[in-house]
């Protein structure tokens, strides 16, 4: 007999197989390999219609021992709409090479108003394995789509565990009018299953003995209940408010704990709904060495993230009264590019075998818990008057006393303090000296610092004085990222004013894993052990890298600067470090943290000898915030930005001419900009810093200007020769694919790439390029021009993915051209138009040529980008579409000739 071998698709599984070339056969699996399907996709297999016109009732599989032999299915439709409807025709998706056939109606049947129909399908299982057949119920003006399950068993016992899987995975099968609702409804079946889980091995130290322990802070059933209610966002609204007056109620002291405790409550429920995305219906392992390793598609680019600690419980979807009904949950013990390795109880990791098993994910609370315990006890710590200042109190007595004389020399007593970094400006000098004098009483102190203004500079620079002026000082200085702390670690180094033992900094087990730790600041990080002295016999170990792992408190205490991210330092809270131990903490990027991350590090503090610097700009994009409700009561307003607004920090331009409007005792704003031409910061100067900020880059004989000089002419020639901005009008049409809710213009990135192209042909580099874009689908749409044209990509992302980078060449691509869809934009604070943040980001992170790709019908309608698309239109740097004859340009704003024309018409085949 000849056989051949053919690879055959089929839902959910693949399988390679052998077929006989003579007469009628049957398909003999050699190899078969399980497509893994989560949890959405069971879903849509049963509301994948969108239309509730028709209830349809019926069975919606078929189990069989049996192949080649024909069964009858009779399903039942009912018209549930007030009017007649026809049914033209019902269709199968693979014709002739379906398992299904249809019996009846083979003509167009009608339907009456509340009447019924059968429809008798006739079932022929010609292969073993399982197989999804599609039927559509065509009504003309809609269309019905179902699915029917074919699964065909050699034996019977096979047959009798496929029909107990599929009774389970079904008590996991929810209803609902929109995705969100059957996601919410979901995660609300998962958390209300009681499991009884026997834990794997985890890959972080845990400590049985600490001195501080943390609560668990776990999420009430009745908050749980009504937030993950299938009902509309209205009403859940409603609820919440009921639940919790605070939501509702101006921030105060008496509130304050309550308020955060229910943001954080929110957030962890709707984390709890996304990382249920991950969620498998049935899905197998391979072993890995010592691990059982889960592939998981796309892992690397989808959100949620899995780290480290997190875990993947395994139930069994063929469990009887007869069989174990324990449930294993394996911890991650490393994440690779799509898959993680995973470690569970001896007793299942032992004996596993490749069976299918139900997979449910759980991240790690620990972050979170954290959070919950700093808000109590910064209410204690740090009081009133630290989270609700009314007033400036001074101390009695400087911390030190300092003097700065004629705005450049520091003199302590009479001893002149030598500045660590010589480039800093007068306004800079002028932020340390207040810092370091430290004179209002337990308020924080905040460096207001515009983009390109040197904040981080001046930061490391008042550390530095600091160690080196008050020995009794212990400095905490915490971020928001690892990249941030990295890059104040590089600054500390390269100052040759520490020594290796002065400061440490700290990192996590997942940055070690990853190895996403940098190799020249390994000698000078280390992780933590947070257990009680003598609880372990472990002793901290020094790698050949000179990492030092598991650290105990008294080695961590030794170091005057402790450099991580808020999250990190907050472990410090376990350990036995007494009360003031630490007496500084300087937050960097403080707009960036949500209140309750900030408080982390701040918890160290004490009011009577603590003083916290934030440093950061409130004009740049807030923390992101998962859970729309907590962002609509405001949890995505920082610790800084909240302060801003009381009295202490009010502008006041009366009082204090001289330093901008501020009360320099608790607040400096960095003026002098060292990133970008002056064209290019008059955008964002004038739009959100009161046109204060000063351009320390030459228009002249700056290498930022020697290239624009080179890139310029790409556009056209008729601009300034120091105009760096332009403005590309493109009448493009946002698209959305049925897979996906984000949005991509096709024409304007087919724009964008070609002028990389462009860009490349004046010798310019990939690194010094950044295409940044508020849509992920836009991302991948421009990513997916370079890599199918085998082309050098620069770096593509949103604002939040450039906040705190810069670029000598920005490209930006604003997408909508649809005016019907920018109040949802703004409601979910998604593109450009409308958010004063996202766009400020965007246009301040280029340092020598700035191109803005957009419909300016549209984007005119909101007042800052009228103001961004009349500045180019006056320096004759407007190309593309015709200007909305309501378009009137401010003469004001341009330095163009009025002989000329103000824009230049370009041909939609292309621009460059």
């Amino acid at each position: 007999m000849c056989l051949c071998k053919l690879a055959v698709k089929s839902s959910p599984c693949k399988s390679l197989i052998s077929i006989p070339l003579q007469s009628k056969f049957t398909y003999r699996a050699i190899k078969v390999m399980p497509q893994e399907s989560n949890f959405l996709s069971m879903k849509k297999e049963k509301t994948f219609s969108g239309d509730r016109h028709v209830i349809i009732t019926g069975a919606t599989r078929f189990i069989t021992t049996e192949l080649w032999e024909k069964h009858k299915i009779t399903l039942k439709l009912q018209n549930n709409s007030n009017r007649k409807l026809e049914l033209h025709e019902v269709q199968l998706d693979h014709g002739h090479a379906s398992q299904i056939r249809v019996i009846e109606p083979l003509t167009k049947t009608c339907l009456g108003i509340e009447g019924q129909l059968s429809v008798i399908l006739e079932v022929e299982a010609r292969c073993i394995g399982e197989w999804a057949e599609k039927y559509t119920l065509d009504f003309m003006k809609f269309k019905v789509v179902r699915c029917f399950k074919i699964i065909a068993c050699e034996t019977q016992k096979e047959a009798d565990d496929a029909e107990r899987r599929l009774l389970a995975a079904e008590s996991f099968v929810v209803s609902g009018r929109s995705e969100a609702q059957r996601n919410r409804s979901y995660a609300k079946n998962v958390w209300a299953n009681t499991l009884d889980v026997v834990r794997g091995e985890s890959g972080l130290c845990r400590q049985r003995f600490v001195l501080t322990r943390i609560g668990n802070f776990d999420v009430p059933e009745s908050l749980r209940n009504v937030y993950l209610r299938d009902c509309r966002p209205t009403e859940v609204l409603d609820d919440l408010e009921r639940l919790y007056p605070c939501s509702t109620e101006a921030l105060c002291m008496a509130n304050y704990v309550q308020r955060f405790r229910f943001f954080l409550h929110l957030e962890e429920i709707e984390f709890f709904v996304c990382i249920r995305n991950f969620d498998r219906d049935r899905a197998h392992m391979e072993r890995d060495g010592e691990y059982l390793s889960l592939t998981i598609e796309n892992l690397a680019e989808r959100r949620p993230s899995l780290v480290i600690g997190d875990t993947v419980c395994a139930i069994n979807p063929w469990k009887d009264v007869t069989s174990d009904n324990k449930s294993y949950s394996g911890c991650i013990h490393k994440v690779l590019f799509d898959r993680v390795l995973l470690k569970f109880h001896p007793n299942f990791q032992e004996k596993y075998n490749g069976e299918d098993y139900r997979l449910e994910f759980y991240f790690s609370r620990f972050s979170l818990r954290k959070q919950h315990h700093a808000i109590s006890q910064v209410v204690t710590s740090l009081g009133e008057q630290f989270l609700f200042p009314s007033k400036v109190t001074k101390r009695p007595h400087p911390q030190l006393h300092v003097r700065l004389v004629d705005g450049e020399d520091m003199y302590l007593f009479d001893t002149k303090l030598e500045w660590y970094n010589k480039s800093l400006n007068n306004i800079q000098k002028r932020a340390v000296f207040n810092i370091l004098r430290g004179e209002a009483m337990n308020l924080p102190y905040v460096i207001f610092g515009p983009p390109g203004t040197g904040k981080t500079v001046t930061l490391v620079e008042a550390v530095l004085q600091m160690v080196r002026n008050l020995q009794s000082c212990r400095i905490l200085v915490a971020t928001p990222s690892n990249s941030a702390a990295d890059l104040i670690t590089r600054r500390i180094i390269a100052s040759n004013a520490l020594s290796p033992g002065d400061f440490v900094r700290i990192v996590s087990h997942n940055l070690i894993e990853k190895e996403l730790i940098p190799t020249e600041l390994m000698p000078y990080c280390a992780t933590l052990d947070v257990g009680i002295d003598g609880s372990s016999e472990d002793n901290m170990l020094v790698t050949e890298s000179g990492l030092k792992l598991r650290c105990k408190w008294k080695f961590m205490g030794g170091h005057r600067v402790s450099i991580g991210t808020c999250a990190t330092l907050g472990n410090f809270m376990q350990m036995s470090f007494p009360g003031g131990h630490f007496t500084h903490l300087f937050l960097d990027e403080a707009g960036q943290s949500t209140e309750p991350e900030a408080l982390m590090p701040a918890a160290l503090l004490s009011k009577d000898r603590g003083q916290v610097i934030l440093s950061g700009d409130p004009h740049q994009l807030q923390p992101i915030i998962l859970s729309k409700y907590g962002r609509n009561c405001g949890f995505d307003l920082s610790l800084l930005e909240r302060l801003l607004a009381t009295q202490p920090y009010a502008k006041d331009l009366v009082g204090y001419p001289e330093s901008s409007g501020y009360n320099p005792l608790v607040l400096t704003k960095l003026l002098h900009n060292y990133r970008a031409l002056p064209s290019i910061m008059a955008t964002y100067s004038k739009l959100f810093y009161d046109d204060e900020l000063i351009s320390m880059v030459s228009e002249e004989n700056s290498r930022e200007r020697t290239l624009l000089g080179r890139v310029q002419p790409v556009l056209g020639t008729g601009m300034p020769h120091n105009h760096g901005v332009c403005f590309v009008g493109i009448m493009g049409q946002n698209m959305q694919d049925r897979d996906s809710p984000s949005w991509y213009n096709p024409l304007e990135a087919r724009e964008v790439y070609l002028m990389v192209i462009s860009l490349y042909r004046c010798a310019v580099t990939p690194d010094q390029i950044g295409i940044l874009t508020p849509y992920s689908k836009q991302v991948k749409t421009i990513r997916g021009l370079f890599m199918g044209t085998n082309v050098a990509m620069p770096k593509v992302g949103s604002a939040e993915e450039f906040q705190g980078q810069e670029r000598d060449i920005m490209l930006i691509s604003t997408v909508r051209s649809s005016e019907t869809l920018l109040v949802k934009d703004a409601h979910l604070s998604l593109g450009f138009v409308r958010c004063r943040k996202r766009l400020n980001v965007a246009i301040s992170r280029a340092r020598a040529f700035l191109v803005v790709y957009g419909n300016p019908h549209l984007l005119s309608v909101d007042d800052n980008w009228r103001h961004l698309i009349t500045f180019c239109a006056n320096n004759n740097a407007y190309f593309g579409c015709e200007l909305p004859q309501s378009f009137v340009p401010d003469e004001s704003d341009g330095e163009a000739d009025d002989s000329s024309d103000s824009y230049h018409e370009v041909s939609d085949s292309s621009l460059y």
